[in-house]
């Protein structure tokens, strides 16, 4: 159904709702080039790629990032067809999928297990996945490895990962008071009185202010007001909010020993300049995988952690 879906459509991304035992799942889909153009001599997809983003939990902040991989894996494997998708945390947008309203650190990964086994039943069996995880997304992204150590995930690819002490980072210690019970429930109602009383195109704008709110362009501002603060009563910053609490509480020590099994399938990319992820969380990564395959690179193009703004 998902192949006969996107080969109706040249817009891309498609928009998908995987629907697993957690919830409706707001999925992005990029596919591969011989499936959305007749006629090439490329095989069905054999490769699929699954992002699994960072916090707030929004798919579409990916867009021009996973555009471009698309564009470039399609250049650079002229004969290998790659399928890649991008899906949204439980509850994260203005789009509310499930009964429930907030869900905890645990359950988003447990939605994430599900929406990956979900890929594993609609693709052939010798179909292999690259699991790419972006802050604390490349947490989960071992969390879904180690569930499924037994699976085709032939790499998963975690940058600028929030993989440990994250309470004690410089942003964790100027931030935390963000994510107490008091603000989670005084900011989300804040939220939804702003857009109560401010017009959308002034929202925008002061959003786009990057000196305001981190967010360095209208494309991304856009998203932040129609996916975040315009949700029907707080919903989506309350499980930001909640997930953010969840991981100050939860992530402390690495799973050193972890990395050393999966070695050759962990690739990590770490930012110079990372208020969430120092250079030093870099090197106890480094220096217990450097007799291993795993790769551990440096951004040398000073990218910031949230790239994707």
């Amino acid at each position: 159904m998902l192949r006969t879906l996107y080969l109706n459509s040249r817009q891309l991304p498609l928009r998908l709702v995987t629907t697993v035992p957690s919830g409706r799942t707001e999925t992005l889909l990029w596919p591969a080039s011989a499936s959305a153009t007749p006629g090439t001599t490329k095989q069905a997809p054999r490769l699929v790629v699954l992002m699994i983003p960072g916090n707030p939990g929004v798919a579409d902040f990916y867009t021009r990032y996973l555009s471009s991989l698309s564009r470039r894996l399609d250049a650079a494997s002229p004969h290998t067809a790659v399928d890649i998708y991008a899906i949204s945390y439980l509850n994260h947008s203005a789009a509310k999928t499930t009964k429930k309203s907030v869900f905890s650190l645990a359950e988003q990964i447990q939605h994430k297990i599900e929406v990956f086994d979900y890929l594993v039943n609609v693709y052939p069996p010798d179909t292999k996945f690259v699991l790419m995880g972006h802050s604390i997304g490349a947490y989960v992204c071992e969390c879904v490895l180690a569930a499924r150590p037994n699976s085709n995930i032939v790499k998963i690819v975690q940058l600028f990962p929030a993989i440990m002490h994250i309470r004690d980072t410089p942003n964790g210690n100027r931030l935390w008071w963000l994510f107490t019970s008091f603000a989670g429930v005084i900011l989300p109602l804040m939220a939804f009185m702003l857009h109560l009383v401010v017009p959308r195109w002034l929202l925008i704008k002061l959003a786009s202010s990057s000196w305001l709110s981190g967010v360095h362009d209208v494309h991304s501002a856009t998203i932040v007001i129609d996916r975040l603060i315009r949700c029907k009563n707080g919903t989506a910053i309350r499980n930001c909010l909640a997930m953010s609490r969840d991981e100050m509480n939860t992530l402390h020590e690495p799973n050193l020993d972890f990395y050393r099994e999966h070695a050759d399938r962990i690739h990590q990319y770490y930012g110079v300049q990372d208020g969430w992820v120092p250079l030093k969380y870099r090197d106890i990564v480094q220096e217990a995988l450097a007799e291993t395959e795993a790769a551990v690179q440096t951004c040398e193009l000073g990218m910031p952690h949230a790239f994707c703004l």
